[in-house]
């Protein structure tokens, strides 16, 4: 960003992030300050946000790189703040700095007590492991008929869903394959 200031010149005033969006892991970098005059760096942050970024060299007098550091965002939330250089003239100019939240893996599981049953038996607790949002499908083999049924085919977090059959009186064992998915991510 250049401030330009009115009259017979331009008042040099510029802060270059070395990268304005970093990784939650990472925990510092650079800024480029280019001036003419002696500066202050402050940092901004939304409201109720706590400080997280320390400016190694909060003053100066001329163009300069100051160092950054921050700590690793714990959050799965994204944080920022706004580096506000200002001159002794009293002109500012800024630059946002968005540390992302840390990632987290999905949890997804399905937990079945047993995968083969008796012919006789007719139904059993499916556990479903999840942090969020799901869906719940059962798939059988090209040309077989459907023969079982979910109480619950979606949901929220973890929970027991029951999967019941009708007892199998035939010779011929029957298959189905349950489908858990993540609402959030499709997989």
């Amino acid at each position: 960003t250049q401030l330009r200031k009115s009259g017979t010149g331009v008042e040099l005033l510029e802060i270059t992030l070395a990268r304005e969006q970093v990784e939650a892991s990472d925990v510092g970098q650079t800024a480029v300050i280019n001036a003419e005059n002696s500066w202050t760096l402050t940092a901004e942050y939304p409201q109720g946000t706590e400080p997280w970024v320390t400016i190694a060299t909060p003053s100066g007098d001329g163009s300069q790189t100051v160092n950054l550091t921050y700590s690793v965002n714990s959050s799965q939330t994204d944080r920022s703040a706004t580096l506000w250089l200002e001159s002794e003239t009293g002109k500012r100019v800024s630059a946002t700095l968005l540390q992302k939240g840390k990632t987290v893996p999905e949890v997804l599981e399905l937990r079945l007590a047993r995968t083969e049953v008796e012919a006789t038996e007719t139904s059993q607790s499916v556990s479903v492991v999840a942090e969020s949002a799901w869906t719940l499908r059962l798939e059988y083999p090209a040309g077989t008929t459907a023969w079982a049924t979910l109480n619950s085919t979606n949901g929220t977090g973890s929970q027991a869903v029951t999967l019941s059959y009708g007892a199998n009186t035939s010779q011929t064992a029957r298959q189905v394959t349950l489908i858990l998915t993540s609402t959030a991510t499709g997989k």
